[in-house]
């Protein structure tokens, strides 16, 4: 597995839903994530970095609350870390609770189409 830039186990705020959480500083982002591109977000606010153990086990609903939570309180910038698909990249907070909630839809969408296809 590869090791990356996380903070200690104490400092993420666990999540039931498949994925921890720390709130960062915009302007610690360069120095904590050097390989990240940070031109597309703002680092001036704070940030939330969100570590993702197990993308199967992912919790859509439970990530997109998160996120509307963090956001009302000022956060505007994200960094999503999946370590076992090799991903970390840094995005607007809005731009990642669009695509979770998005892709929270297509995951009811498929369900209901599975339940209609077995008659259950």
């Amino acid at each position: 597995m590869k090791t990356c830039a996380m903070p200690a186990k104490g400092y993420a705020k666990p999540h039931t839903g498949g994925f921890t959480a720390t709130r960062e500083f915009g302007f610690d982002l360069a120095e904590k994530f050097p390989e990240l591109d940070l031109s597309d977000v703002d680092t001036d606010g704070a940030a939330v970095v969100v570590h993702v153990q197990n993308p199967r086990a992912l919790h859509l609903h439970k990530l997109a609350r998160f996120l509307t939570s963090a956001a009302k309180g000022g956060v505007r910038t994200a960094v999503l870390h999946v370590p076992s698909r090799g991903l970390m990249t840094a995005l607007p907070i809005f731009n990642l609770f669009l695509a979770v909630d998005a892709s929270a839809e297509l995951k009811d969408m498929m369900r209901l189409e599975r339940a209609m296809r077995t008659g259950g």
